[in-house]
């Protein structure tokens, strides 16, 4: 068993209690060393992250939330998708987008503008908020490690990110809640005994 498989197991314990699973890709520019599309001022500006959750470990739809700064400008339902690859930096293994067309190969692709896999940017600053669920047909661990790519609205890639395990924001809210807690309570004990020890004392006087 690989130590990945071991840390997704230990993750999906602690996470029973809690709920969602999440993956998050760190947006920069698009590397690729074969492709000569890349628009070199938007690759200079563009940043942000992509952030998207599972319920569980074997649904397939997922909840894909983006924020993008310095993207394209004006950028009008641009394409925004997983891809097969799980790379950034060589256009050939990045592939195309990442679905499971079924036993028979007659699903077709979801990364489309009809079900909702585009994003619109400001005019003036090129940021962009949104979010929209989708289902490519793989689960949680199938996506870990691939590769989100952004799209201008030629269609040519300029944005990239690779898609790894993070915790999700709930959890993470939780856990400090819980720390915070444990914090007062120790806090709270720690002020009691002193308390008790002085009124000790004073018995003793």
């Amino acid at each position: 068993m690989s130590v990945l498989t071991k840390l997704v197991i230990l993750f999906y314990l602690c996470q029973s209690v809690v709920g969602d699973f999440c993956l998050k890709a760190k947006l920069g520019r698009y590397t690729s060393e074969d492709y000569d599309k890349v628009d070199e001022d938007l690759a200079k500006t563009i940043d942000g992250h992509v952030d998207v959750s599972f319920a569980d470990l074997d649904t397939t739809e997922m909840t894909f939330k983006y924020n993008i700064y310095g993207g394209a400008k004006g950028c009008n339902k641009c394409g925004i998708h997983i891809h097969e690859g799980t790379t950034c930096m060589y256009h050939q293994i990045v592939k195309g987008h990442y679905w499971y067309p079924g036993r028979d190969g007659k699903v077709e692709d979801p990364w489309t503008e009809k079900y909702g896999a585009v994003y619109s940017t400001n005019p003036s600053i090129g940021d962009a908020y949104g979010s929209f669920k989708i289902d490519a047909g793989l689960n949680y661990m199938a996506n870990l490690r691939h590769a989100v790519v952004l799209h201008d609205d030629n269609g040519d890639r300029y944005g990239c990110g690779i898609l790894e395990f993070v915790e999700c924001p709930a959890h993470t809210q939780n856990t400090q809640n819980t720390q915070n807690t444990q914090k007062k309570q120790k806090k709270a004990k720690k002020k009691k005994n002193k308390a008790n020890k002085a009124k000790g004392r004073r018995r003793k006087l």
